[in-house]
């Protein structure tokens, strides 16, 4: 994939210079002149990295930056910032805003690449893009190159090459390949020298070495091992061995591990230079630059105390003698700084003044360089210096992770043996390898007596054989898995008693292989409570039963006091006035007829009282065969009064030729009581009861009566609908319902092997059917049964 690169600047040399470096790099440049230009271009979201210029004819270039930053689609975009400018506040500024790297003009455009290379690599979070293994081939040979490359890539691999071992140093910082093929001689610094650079950089230093030679002598190998290569090859031997011994490194390789990636983190060291010569500012920054080193130049103390509050570095590079703060006060406080007592300050100095040297010593300085030394001693110290921070970073690293290591082993043994459940670990065999407090308390063993056990011990007998059996099957395939909610599982005591548990087994994976966790809880009481629990709810059963008749009795007792108080006295008293006028009336007057049918009113009046009285009595099941229509209206007659009272119209729609039934007319009549009433109940203002009888067809019947009772009332909530026959459950206001009513309708429609549903809409109405089937002797001998 070609990675689009944003070059802005306002100067056509620039552009075209970068231009051309950038494409011969791989990358596609995007060249713009100004602000404006280059906003158009980020809008497009096409781009994937962005060298900008800090002053511009339209604008700042940081001020694009902070742009860039602020947009969350190309937040994470690396950008390099380019500036002929030398004040030390543009440099910070634009680190403070986010940039990854700050180049000063005049540059070299091979580092331009190299950074832009490395910041690409930082963000993407990968070393390079090809899933096929890369080797570096370093040789001055271009026919040794080619021909090593062709060999490589028809074996699959992928090959970068480099003609100089600086040049290989520079490629493997950015590329980070898997294998390194370098030659011993080389024009520069030779094979063995390139190896030692790679075993002194930590990201590097897991990297295979094969170091290569044309010499014959016997000594080459000894000096190749030394100096830390993996694997040796004599050029004659052909490129064949050099193809087998790079697939051996390869397979025996160790990729770093987290921490060692933590140790040794990836990306150029970052040096600041401080002096206030320009000229031996740039000369020593481009000896190191050479050396892929990333560096910050400063001028005077107060620049570089500026760069280091925004910008970490690995090492510091610091004049003696600088007009303002002095080096010796300038190291002082890089020192006092948060982490600056780790980073190594070198003090640079062209005078021979012995006293001033060790005063710097003493402030903290790691080390003095004459000016008058040449740049690869220079150089050399640099590198010694970077190994002993290096150093010193990955012991504390270590310490501090063996620190904490022991930390989390005393918390996790903590919590190990302070668990309220009994914890049992075991080893691939089976045997106990831990046993916490709560497992001694728990199985009656002592420690010293369960470890190296085998677990069966734990168990009962009589479940031993199939338990082992059971162990090998989970270690075949470990997984976390708790007790079955359905199942009983039991555990064995020291003294032979056995009690249920709840276990949950889950693998551990050691260095020593997977052990099981099993964490065991006694569930005795548990299990005791469940059965006290049972025994309630069987007592919950037949109090249900209890109040099923008590809410009965109290609605037919309510009503029947009512109507009796209501009728029974005057009732009498016409009674016995209809019968003292009848005796003086004359046989065959048209008074006496009158007085025969004031009679015969008054005895009906008294049936119904009589009606409702037995109605509300508690009796047996009496089974009968009837009419459905006949019980409906004897069930009216008891319920006019609140219908008149509620200006409830009933409105009958029975068919014709409906059939008889056999069933506990009492019960039935109850029914049809409680929807009349809850019909009712639903039209506080009035409304219409409609009544329907007619023959229908159940799923198992023939033939049934099919009842329908819809009012034209509130209706019921659809949340309701689901648990409006259960009982206690019901929608009236406290104290006006006992939520018993349609669960005891439910009841009795059931005992009749019949069914009850409804369908109800808010502010329309309520319907409730009932199905009852008329197959000759069901309900009867179903009810007989019961």
């Amino acid at each position: 994939m070609t990675h689009r690169v944003l070059i802005l600047d306002d100067s056509l040399t620039v552009r075209m210079d970068l231009s051309e470096a950038f494409s011969e790099a791989g990358f596609e440049p995007v060249l713009c002149a100004d602000l404006a230009s280059a906003r158009r271009v980020l809008a497009e979201g096409t781009v994937a990295m962005a060298v900008l210029d800090v002053l511009l004819p339209d604008g700042d270039g940081i001020d694009l930056l902070r742009e860039i930053r602020a947009n969350p689609a190309i937040a994470n975009m690396p950008v390099i910032l380019l500036s002929a400018e030398a004040e030390v506040r543009d440099r910070v500024r634009g680190l403070v805003v986010g940039a990854d790297g700050y180049l000063g003009k005049p540059y070299d455009c091979a580092i331009v690449i190299d950074r832009a290379r490395e910041f690409m690599r930082r963000r993407s979070g990968s070393a390079g893009s090809s899933s096929s293994p890369l080797v570096l081939v370093i040789d001055d040979s271009p026919t040794v190159r080619e021909e090593l490359s062709e060999v490589l890539e028809s074996a699959g691999y992928a090959v970068q090459t480099a003609g100089t071992g600086e040049e290989g140093l520079r490629m493997a910082g950015q590329t980070r390949p898997d294998v390194v093929v370098v030659d011993g001689q080389l024009p520069g610094i030779d094979g063995g020298t390139v190896i030692r650079r790679l075993r002194s950089e930590p990201a590097l230093r897991h990297i295979p070495c094969l170091l290569l030679t044309a010499s014959a002598a016997t000594d080459d190998e000894l000096r190749a091992l030394e100096a830390g290569a993996d694997s040796f090859v004599r050029k004659e031997e052909g490129t064949a061995v050099v193809l087998s011994r790079i697939t051996t490194l390869l397979r025996s390789a160790v990729a770093p591990t987290a921490l060692g990636r933590q140790i040794s983190p990836a990306g150029p060291k970052r040096i600041l230079t401080v002096d206030d010569s320009p000229t031996f500012l740039d000369a020593v920054s481009h000896e190191l630059e050479q050396d892929e080193y990333e560096v910050f130049q400063a001028r005077s103390g107060e620049d570089a105390l500026k760069i280091l509050a925004s910008q970490p570095v690995d090492c510091v590079l610091l004049d003696l003698v600088m007009p303002g703060m002095t080096g010796e006060e300038t190291c002082r406080r890089m020192k006092a700084m948060p982490g600056g007592r780790d980073v190594p300050v070198m003090i640079l100095t062209a005078t021979k003044d012995q006293e001033a040297l060790l005063s710097c010593l003493k402030a903290g300085a790691d080390d003095y360089i004459p000016k008058a030394l040449e740049f690869g001693v220079l150089k050399g110290r640099v590198r010694a210096q970077l190994r002993r921070k290096q150093y010193e970073g990955e012991n504390r690293l270590i310490q501090e992770v063996v620190s904490t290591l022991r930390k989390s082993e005393a918390l996790l043994g903590g919590l190990f043996e302070s668990s309220p459940d009994a914890i049992v670990v075991c080893d691939r065999d089976g045997r106990i390898v831990r046993f916490n407090a709560q497992a001694e308390a728990v199985f009656g063993y002592g420690r010293a007596e369960a470890l190296n056990q085998l677990v069966e011990i734990l168990v009962p007998e009589r479940f031993r054989e199939k338990h082992e059996s059971f162990r090998q099957a989970y270690m075949a395939e470990p997984r976390r898995r708790a007790s079955a909610p359905d199942r009983d599982f039991w555990a064995r005591r020291k003294d032979g008693t056995e009690f249920p548990a709840d276990i949950v087994l889950g693998p551990v994976v050691t260095e020593d292989g997977v052990l099981v966790l099993a964490t065991v809880r006694d569930v005795t009481r548990r299990k005791e409570m469940e059965l006290v629990l049972q025994a309630r709810n069987e007592e919950v059963r037949e109090i249900s039963q209890q109040l099923w008749q008590t809410a009965k009795l109290a609605t037919m007792g309510e009503l029947a006091a009512g109507i009796a108080h209501e009728l029974n006295n005057p009732l009498g008293t016409v009674s016995l006035g209809i019968e003292e006028l009848l005796s003086q009336a004359p046989e065959g007057s048209a008074a006496r007829r009158e007085l025969k049918v004031m009679e015969q009113e008054t005895d009906r009046m008294a049936r119904l009282v009589a009606d409702l009285l037995q109605f509300s009595r508690p009796g047996h099941q009496q089974v009968s065969t009837f009419e459905l229509s006949s019980e409906i209206e004897k069930t009216l007659e008891l319920s006019l009064h609140f219908l008149r009272k509620r200006g409830v119209e009933v409105v009958r729609e029975f068919a014709p030729d409906v059939p008889f039934i056999q069933a506990d007319r009492q019960q039935l009549r109850q029914v049809f009581l409680n929807l009349i009433v809850n019909a009712s109940d639903a039209m506080p203002k009035g409304g219409t009861l409609f009544i329907r009888i007619g023959s229908g067809v159940r799923e198992d019947e023939p033939a049934a009566v099919v009842l329908e009772f819809t009012d034209t009332g509130t209706g019921i909530p659809a949340e309701h609908l689901p648990k409006i026959m259960e009982p206690f459950f019901t929608t009236k206001e406290p104290g006006k319902g006992t939520g018993l009513g349609l669960a005891i309708c439910r009841r009795i429609v059931q005992e009749h092997h019949g069914t009850i549903t409804l369908t109800s809409e808010t502010g329309k109405g309520t319907t409730f059917r009932i199905a009852l089937p008329v197959r000759n002797g069901h309900n009867g001998k179903h009810l007989d049964a019961g």
